[in-house]
């Protein structure tokens, strides 16, 4: 592929990506592919994946750059992991977030379930829906870089996000809202 357009190494990143989180049947490990794929992808320095076990939404993984590293855990959503009113918000509308320089111009900051120390320079918050279903969260910080995200790793996260909502609707013991 070398030498191929961006946009066609997106499509055959995007494509792999896929068969590998739709190849994957045990829970945890398609927890752990999707999110060290998603953090990959997106050029984050750290990612959440948020699923819902029961009504309140809970931490499922935690992936990072530095480290290389995931971690599985199932662990209450507080504002000390992530903003919670960007969460919220995207709950709320099933809408992604994308904060291109979150320190400089960021309409979730006077709300008080967001720190301004903890908020990295670029957040990325999309959720995983299946038929209007939501699924899960996946969210996405660089604290170091603005305008991280952009439109084309956005537009490969949100095809990663379609077959992870379907992976994760189908894979046994994973529970959901």
């Amino acid at each position: 592929m070398i030498g191929a357009p961006v946009e066609q190494l997106d499509v055959v990143s995007v494509v792999k990506a896929s068969q590998v989180v739709s190849g994957e049947i045990e829970p945890g490990k398609l927890i752990e592919t999707l999110i060290r794929i998603a953090i990959e992808h997106a050029g984050a320095e750290r990612g959440l994946l948020i699923l819902f076990p029961g009504d309140e939404p809970r931490i499922a993984a935690e992936a990072t750059t530095g480290r290389s590293q995931v971690t599985l855990r199932e662990t209450a959503v507080s504002s000390a992991e992530l903003p919670v009113s960007v969460l919220q918000y995207v709950i709320r509308t099933r809408e992604s977030v994308i904060l291109d320089d979150a320190l400089v111009q960021n309409p979730f900051l006077g709300r008080p379930s967001t720190s301004a120390r903890r908020l990295a320079r670029s957040v990325l918050c999309l959720p995983l829906v299946k038929q209007s279903k939501l699924i899960g969260v996946l969210y996405l910080e660089n604290k170091l870089a603005a305008h991280v995200f952009t439109p084309a790793r956005i537009s490969v996260l949100e095809l990663l996000a379609s077959q992870a909502a379907i992976s994760l609707e189908n894979a046994p013991s994973v529970q959901r809202s």
